[in-house]
């Protein structure tokens, strides 16, 4: 893989193949999906090394939907780079940080949304 794109105010980072691959690669549709506060939403993450680093879904719930300086949506948990989809499958966003990183164990966490993902890799083409 290699770098193509990096949005330092999203903290996010757009990776390509380096070798082309055989077959097409499995897409998420990132259809602009909006969760409302106390919706539940699912989070895909890992369980730590002692657990094999498993992967796992996880629920959380929806605290708020934030619309300024800009939309944001905060969890209840999720870690950090998690992908976050509501009961229905859709994509929701990415889990990019936590409100208080000294306790990031027990902190809400902090969701980018799909949407803004999607237009930030538009750039990546």
């Amino acid at each position: 893989m290699r770098v193509v794109l990096r949005d330092k105010e999203l903290d996010l980072a757009f990776l390509r193949p380096v070798d082309k691959p055989v077959a097409a690669l499995p897409a998420v549709d990132a259809a602009a999906a909006r969760p409302t506060p106390i919706d539940p939403v699912i989070v895909l993450q890992r369980l730590p090394e002692i657990a094999g680093w498993q992967g796992t879904a996880l629920f959380y719930a929806v605290q708020a939907v934030v619309e300024r300086p800009r939309t944001f949506y905060i969890l209840t948990g999720g870690q950090i780079g998690a992908p976050v989809f509501d009961v229905r499958g859709r994509f929701l966003g990415v889990v990019l940080r936590f409100r208080n990183e000294a306790d990031a164990a027990n902190a809400p966490a902090i969701v980018i949304p799909a949407n803004e993902i999607r237009e930030v890799a538009k750039q990546a083409n």
